[in-house]
């Protein structure tokens, strides 16, 4: 984990009073496990520092992936399906930071060939890679999601879940520890609208509007992220996606034993929460009514 004496150093909203507000507030929460104080200064930062939607968003976290076994489970970084997803899927974080200071995920398919490509598989490696980076890198003053379409195909869009979906999206809107603040797809084709189409019934205004389209031999996508930062095959000074790849294999590799500790004990207990069942409205509506993380826009 990252040093949270140094987080409270380098972030003046950043209160000890504030993490000890929230640990006592998840002491009486019998069906939350023990939270890391990390954790909680990610919380609070991704909610801009407000105590009572920071409550929020720690219990869906821990619901959501209690809940979307699809998302969270069998997370073995040595795994046959989780090396098979790293073969046919790019999942890197670009080098250095934006001018804003945001971090930057690509993602690209390697085997272009649908038949190697599994929907619920490609989100798990987004998750994977959102986990250990956060981890690793604390606190972020936001995070570009940036999907390179090339290669895809409606074949690819089909594959996805309808299901896993819409809870990742539930989970990005309502749980992710990380303030989100851009969503670029590039060399974007036109069956591009079938896959909004399937997202869009569950998927905020808000988070609607940060998704950004470029076409292919388009440049405004340098707009938002500066070439020192793209890999070699983006005409950027970084290294190449592949040599990235090979980082982000070792990154999960190293993190092992993490998966394993996070998938067994880092879980909701549903028969101690006191109140309404939070998991069986995930899995059954389009989402926690009422309950959606504010996502600012700039």
């Amino acid at each position: 984990m990252f040093d949270l004496d140094e987080e409270l150093k380098k972030n003046p909203e950043l209160k000890k009073d504030d993490i000890e507000n929230i640990k006592l507030w998840i002491a009486k929460q019998p069906h939350l496990p023990d939270v890391p104080d990390e954790m909680i200064v990610l919380f609070l930062h991704s909610c801009y520092y407000k105590i009572e939607p920071t409550k929020n968003t720690i219990d869906n976290y821990y619901t959501i992936r209690t809940t979307a076994t699809e998302l969270f489970c069998d997370r073995n970084p040595h795994s046959e399906p989780i090396c098979e997803a790293l073969e046919t899927l790019y999942v890197v974080q670009l080098p250095g930071k934006t001018p804003e200071g945001y971090d930057v995920y690509l993602s690209k398919l390697n085997r272009t060939d649908p038949k190697y490509f599994e929907g619920p598989a490609t989100m798990k490696l987004y998750n994977m890679l959102g986990d250990v980076c956060y981890k690793k890198n604390g606190v972020s003053s936001g995070i570009l999601q940036v999907v390179d379409i090339d290669g895809s195909s409606l074949s690819h869009v089909m594959k996805h879940n309808i299901t896993c979906l819409r809870h990742s999206f539930i989970y990005l809107q309502e749980a992710f520890p990380v303030r989100l603040k851009g969503i670029h797809l590039l060399n974007v084709a036109p069956f591009i609208s079938v896959f909004m189409n399937m997202i869009k019934p569950f998927v905020s205004t808000e988070v609607l509007a940060l998704i950004k389209f470029h076409e292919p031999g388009s440049d405004t996508f340098y707009e938002y992220v500066p070439k020192k930062m793209l890999p070699k095959d983006y005409r950027g000074d970084a290294p190449s996606l592949a040599e990235l790849q090979a980082e982000t294999r070792k990154l999960f590799a190293d993190h092992e034993a993490w998966f394993q500790e996070d998938e067994t004990k880092q879980r909701v207990n549903e028969s101690k929460r006191i109140g309404k069942n939070k998991s069986s409205i995930i899995a059954n509506d389009t989402g926690l009514e009422g309950s959606f993380k504010k996502i600012e826009i700039d």
